[in-house]
């Protein structure tokens, strides 16, 4: 344990603390910078308010929207949607996307583009014609409901015709009607912007943050290095093998506790500008095809598990390739062109990007489950499996290089 704490130390220097430093106000700027020059609130007088203060705003008139979407609620919401002043103003103001499509924002969002997602299903998208009310199944709440989960196994059955691993068998298609129908409605309505801000920018940030984990972690067998390996650790077997060991643990743990500030940073931007209000919402009115019965919340964290996950297996790749070539440069240049292929070139969509440890954080994670013969599981319990096997591989190869490892060069 002390030659691990030890190590740990070692490896907040002043390279991995200036490229997390960097990447944090990088974080921070592209949040509050975008955020206040592209977003805007219709309030419900017609009128505009454009900046940060757009989402206190919207928090605070959604209000009027949140409740458990039954019956009563659908009746209330298409009588107080057609007799509001959003109505005619998104009427008025453009055509197709129009000032929805544009960073445009209106309280009737969270439930209006639940209702429209049951009529669209796989085509639906935001936008001033995807608000409107004006259909039939709205006058009971079980066509409603029956006419949503319709609309959910046409969208994963699309999914998987053009980015399945495998066509779905007959049997499996029952299994997934099985589990659309036991998703739990009437589904819970609440304001979920701050929350909906915050994992957006984490999908968009997270392969920027795993370039940290390269810079901080690329020199850590690298031959000579200030906090590498030298004669003294090489001076015996079994001090060899401990800190090997031990280098290989504390890597994990720096990773896991950069990985935890960056995660903290981005609730404290995101909870200060919209707030993280709507952790208990269904997970449906947020990610309309999500086949389990979860919160917003729920989701969020399976998300962030997910992302962690991931990291954890950059970290070891990072670290692999450290003990590979003995050296930090060659493991910072190996390091960077694998995460630009896993980025660039292998499948960041459909099913096989499960297989691809940068999209651990996306939200998939969360919401879609993956056929396993006639099992249907969940995809974070896969992507679990996945990273066991990968971190396996992983330390195999830096056991191996340790037995060979010699500062003159490899014997």
């Amino acid at each position: 344990m002390g030659l691990i704490k030890f190590e740990y130390r070692k490896l907040w220097n002043k390279v991995s603390i200036s490229a997390l430093i960097a990447f944090l106000v990088f974080s921070t700027l592209h949040t509050f910078i975008y955020l206040n020059l592209q977003w805007r609130t219709l309030d419900g007088n017609g009128e505009v308010w454009e900046g940060l203060k757009a989402f206190r705003l919207l928090k605070e008139i959604s209000k009027d929207v949140e409740g458990v979407m039954d019956q009563q609620y659908l009746e209330g919401l298409v009588e107080d949607y057609d007799s509001s002043s959003e109505k005619r103003y998104l009427d008025i103001n453009g055509e197709h996307r129009g000032f929805l499509g544009t960073g445009g924002m209106t309280k009737y969002m969270f439930p209006n583009y639940c209702v429209n997602y049951a009529y669209y299903g796989p085509y639906m998208t935001n936008g001033n014609d995807k608000i409107g009310l004006g259909y039939e199944f709205l006058s009971s709440e079980r066509s409603f409901y029956d006419q949503y989960k319709e609309s959910m196994k046409e969208d994963k059955l699309m999914a998987n015709e053009y980015g399945g691993l495998f066509p779905y068998s007959a049997h499996q298609i029952s299994i997934l009607e099985d589990k659309i129908e036991k998703v739990r409605t009437p589904f819970t309505v609440e304001y979920y912007q701050g929350i909906a801000n915050m994992l957006s920018w984490y999908e968009i940030q997270f392969p920027y943050f795993l370039v940290v984990l390269v810079f901080s972690l690329a020199g850590i067998y690298a031959k000579g290095s200030e906090y590498g390996v030298d004669e003294l650790t090489l001076s015996s077997k079994n001090g060899r093998k401990k800190d090997f060991k031990a280098k290989c643990i504390s890597g994990n743990l720096f990773a896991v506790t950069a990985y935890l500030i960056f995660v903290a940073v981005l609730m404290l931007e995101h909870g200060g500008i919209a707030s993280l209000h709507g952790w208990n919402a269904s997970a449906q009115v947020f990610w309309y095809d999500c086949i389990y019965n979860i919160t917003v919340g729920g989701g969020a964290i399976l998300q962030f598990l997910g992302g962690l996950i991931g990291c954890i297996v950059i970290a070891n790749l990072v670290m692999m390739l450290s003990a590979v070539t003995g050296s930090g440069k060659a493991g910072i240049i190996a390091a960077l062109a694998i995460l630009y292929a896993l980025c660039r070139f292998y499948p960041s969509y459909g099913m096989k990007k499960i297989f691809n440890p940068v999209c651990f954080g996306n939200n998939f994670v969360a919401k879609d489950g993956m056929f396993i013969g006639e099992i249907l599981v969940p995809c974070i319990c896969i992507t679990f499996v996945l990273a066991l096997l990968y971190i396996t591989v992983f330390e195999v190869s830096i056991r191996s290089s340790a037995k060979r490892y010699h500062i003159g060069g490899r014997r």
